[in-house]
């Protein structure tokens, strides 16, 4: 801007003269650059988080918060889609508390980790088109899975309706899942070409997550399926080099523990012509260990018989199985501190023959871990026991 003044024939300020220039289009410019630069700075801090986080960062969890971060109103979610199950899972809500805290009151349960099905085709017309569109309504965006009713009551606990929009975590043309917005109605939506452009670079990190937390898991298997293969080759060995002084039955049990990482393991071998079944060896936690021994209790060499027209020991409890020769006042003393919890039996059998059972107790609210391994050690160890009983 120039400014002159200008004077009479006296000396005395008559005027001023101005001549200014518009520089708004400058100013305007340069706010496009410093927004530009930001946005760069964003997608460039995005990139570095993406490709920095490790197994055990939460890369949904990141990228709804980053989204919320950009458009912050009611909720952002992340979705998760299975094409094979042709199904969609919330895998991340981030938000208002107040507005995730009704939501789930409403729907009656939480809506992160919530399972939809989803029709393939309408999903794929929907986010293969790769910017954020205005989603269909509430009945529709949850996939008709509850009433509109239900719905209703969700807009009206926002107190002016909700818009939601949606885009496709899309990645080399394949639909991993998709990212919700939900504001209040009427609310312009914020940043959408800075959304889209870092929900674009989400997929791909994403995508990349998954494959690597499936090739991981794929390898882990193929190392587990190794260390069964080694533990049963192992195992087979061991039975071949067993000679008459050998206790088969403690190198049984004790295998069964480690294997079923169980509170106690015995294995009983039946007498079909007396129909009984003997306890040959017994391997227990320390803790059993110490109750038997307070009771002065060895089960092992313990006989119960067999009732004959029924498979062997069906829907016995395991103090019958291993202690029915013990006075019944320290049997029920014995289920009190056992607190045994489930049971299971598995048949020992050789050539179409039951030559016994192994009794399992993993604990209180435990199952038998390793059961495929367990089926396959017990099917190999049933020759060698065989072996042992025609000796």
């Amino acid at each position: 801007m120039c400014i002159r003044d200008s004077y009479d024939d006296w000396d005395n300020l008559s005027e001023y003269q101005c001549v200014g220039r518009d520089n708004t289009e400058k100013h305007e410019a340069a706010k496009k650059i410093n927004r530009y630069i930001r946005e760069m700075e964003f997608l460039a801090q995005a990139s570095r988080d993406f490709r920095d986080m490790d197994e055990t960062g939460d890369i949904f969890e990141y990228t709804a918060r980053r989204v919320y971060s950009l458009a912050p109103g009611f909720l952002a979610w992340i979705g998760l889609i299975d094409l094979h199950q042709r199904t969609l899972r919330i895998r991340s809500v981030v938000g208002d508390p107040d507005s995730i805290r009704q939501l789930d009151q409403i729907l009656g349960k939480r809506f992160v980790g919530m399972v939809f099905p989803i029709d393939l085709e309408e999903t794929s017309a929907l986010l293969q088109r790769r910017t954020l569109v205005r989603a269909p309504s509430l009945y529709r965006l949850l996939h008709m899975q509850f009433s509109e009713d239900v719905c209703q009551r969700i807009e009206e606990a926002s107190l002016g309706g909700i818009d939601s929009y949606l885009m496709g975590l899309v990645s080399g043309g394949r639909i991993v899942g998709d990212v919700g917005i939900s504001l209040p109605h009427g609310t312009p939506l914020p940043n959408r070409g800075l959304i889209e452009a870092f929900i674009r670079q989400a997929a791909i990190a994403i995508e990349w997550k998954i494959t690597e937390t499936s090739l991981r898991q794929s390898l882990a298997r193929k190392e587990e399926e190794g260390k069964k293969l080694q533990f049963l080759s192992g195992t087979a060995m061991d039975f071949i080099g067993m000679d008459d002084s050998s206790d088969i039955w403690r190198y049984t049990v004790e295998k069964i523990m480690a294997i079923t990482e169980s509170e106690l393991v015995a294995i009983r071998m039946y007498d079909m012509s007396r129909t009984c079944a003997t306890t040959r060896s017994v391997a227990a936690s320390p803790e059993l260990q110490r109750v038997l021994q307070e009771h002065g209790i060895d089960p092992v060499g313990m006989t119960t018989p067999l009732v004959p027209g029924t498979r062997p020991e069906e829907g016995a409890p395991i103090c019958s199985l291993l202690f029915n020769t013990v006075p019944d006042d320290i049997r029920r003393s014995l289920e009190e501190k056992l607190s045994p919890g489930e049971s299971y039996i598995m048949e020992i059998g050789h050539q179409g023959r039951s030559l016994g059972s192994v009794v399992i107790m993993p604990g209180q609210g435990r199952e038998v871990a390793n059961r495929e391994l367990l089926e396959a050690f017990i099917t190999q160890a049933a020759s060698a026991l065989f072996r042992q009983t025609r000796r």
